[in-house]
């Protein structure tokens, strides 16, 4: 496993640590999970970006609906 160092101020660091406390997280859950939703976010940005400009070059496969039938998920549980 790796470690990440960050440099932040006292008020930042204050901050960030309530926060987590508040929502049952420890400082590195929370920014971990914070910087992979932030670059999951950029993701499906690019994508759909991505669709709306060349839509012949990307498949389609459904809506979300069907993708989870055709997985046996249960649309209504997500």
């Amino acid at each position: 496993m790796a470690t990440l160092s960050l440099r932040i101020s006292e008020e930042e660091k204050e901050k960030i640590s309530n926060f987590a406390k508040q929502n049952n997280l420890t400082i590195s859950e929370f920014i971990l999970k914070t910087a992979l939703e932030k670059i999951e976010n950029k993701e499906d940005y690019l994508l759909g970006e991505a669709i709306m400009l060349n839509p012949k070059e990307i498949e389609i496969v459904g809506d979300l609906k069907t993708i989870s039938k055709k997985f046996g998920i249960d649309y209504d549980k997500l």
